[in-house]
């Protein structure tokens, strides 16, 4: 039951991702013809581009460490034992929860400051650019959590597709 509602999750986090992956790709494309073809650049372009690269980063790696895909140092794995490896593991899920968390409570803060000021391109308040910040954070506790229920249950880590 939790790992459907957690697949499902992720799910659409993902799909949040693609979508602000094919917004950029469609403003890159619509700043680049305005700039050389009409001259004329439209102004909502780049921080179109801007707000949806900073959501897709943070929320793409959130998904990216449910999945174990962040680059680790494991020389030393093959010579520690079981219980020290989980013993390790369980210190690097705190340390990325307290990270999360710092996340969510600076975000927060960063969005509540910035929500006086506007994007002049868009017309939005700036708070939209780093909400994404608090946003990934509650994302990275969510993988976290999941991290520590699966080593304190033996489950396995969904595994990150082969490039």
């Amino acid at each position: 039951m939790i790992e459907k509602i957690l697949n499902r999750f992720y799910w659409l986090a993902e799909c949040l991702c693609k979508i602000m992956m094919i917004v950029q790709i469609i403003c890159v494309a619509f700043v680049v013809i305005g700039r050389f073809v009409f001259s004329k650049t439209p102004a909502w372009g780049e921080e179109t581009t801007l707000l949806c690269l900073v959501w897709v980063a943070l929320i793409s790696a959130a998904i990216t460490l449910r999945e174990n895909g962040h680059m680790r140092i494991t020389a030393f794995d093959e010579h520690l034992s079981k219980k020290t490896l989980f013993v390790l593991d369980l210190i690097t899920n705190a340390f990325l929860l307290l990270f999360a968390c710092f996340m969510i409570k600076e975000g927060l803060n960063l969005a509540k400051i910035t929500s006086m000021s506007i994007l002049p391109g868009l017309r939005i308040k700036s708070s939209w650019l780093y909400s994404a910040t608090w946003v990934s954070g509650i994302v990275y506790i969510i993988a976290v959590l999941e991290s520590v229920w699966r080593l304190l249950t033996g489950r396995e880590m969904p595994k990150a597709p082969e490039a």
